[in-house]
C-alpha cells in the first residue's frame, strides 16, 4: 500500500471516530439498564438516548451528559482543525483525547449502583457490553495512530 493511501486511511479512521461513537450510543444494546427493589432485578439492554431518559440517579445523568459533551466536542474540534491547518496536529491530538476521555467516563457509570435512589431501590446503568468494548477499543487505536504518525 502506498504511504500516501496510508495516511489518508489513518486520517479518515481518526476523523470518523465521533460519528462511529455516537453510531455506537445510539445502538439498542450499548448498555444494560438495572432497576432492583429489595430481591426483586430487571435487567434490559438500552440504547444512550433511552438512558438520558430514564430515572437515573444524578451521579450517572451527569456521567452521561459529560461523555455526550465530550464527543461533540471532540467532533467540533476535529471540524476546526479541518479549518486551521497550522493547529491541525494539536487539534487533532486534543479532539482524540477528550473523546477518548469521554468514552471512557462511562466505565464509572456502573458505581451509582451503591447509590439507593429510595430506601432498597438501585437504579443504575453498565456499559461492560461488547459494542461499548468494540468503541474504547476504536477509539484507543485512534489515539495511537494519532501519536504514531505525530512522530
Amino acid at each position: 500500500m502506498k504511504p500516501e493511501t496510508k495516511k489518508i486511511i489513518i486520517k479518515l479512521a481518526i476523523i470518523f471516530s465521533p460519528i462511529f461513537t455516537l453510531i455506537m450510543y445510539s445502538l439498542p444494546w450499548v448498555s444494560y439498564y438495572f432497576h432492583s427493589y429489595k430481591s426483586y432485578e430487571v435487567v434490559v439492554y438500552a440504547n444512550y438516548l433511552e438512558l438520558l431518559q430514564s430515572n437515573l440517579g444524578v451521579f450517572s445523568k451527569i456521567l452521561l451528559w459529560a461523555s455526550l459533551i465530550g464527543v461533540i466536542v471532540s467532533a467540533l474540534v476535529y471540524i476546526v482543525s479541518g479549518v486551521i491547518k497550522e493547529k491541525e496536529k494539536l487539534l487533532v491530538n486534543i479532539g482524540c483525547i477528550t473523546l477518548v476521555a469521554s468514552t471512557g467516563i462511562l466505565f464509572f457509570s456502573s458505581f451509582s449502583k451503591l447509590i439507593s435512589v429510595a430506601p432498597n431501590t438501585y437504579i443504575w446503568a453498565d456499559f461492560m457490553t461488547l459494542p461499548y468494548a468494540t468503541l474504547i477499543i476504536y477509539n484507543i487505536v485512534c489515539v495511537y495512530l494519532v501519536f504514531k504518525k505525530s512522530k
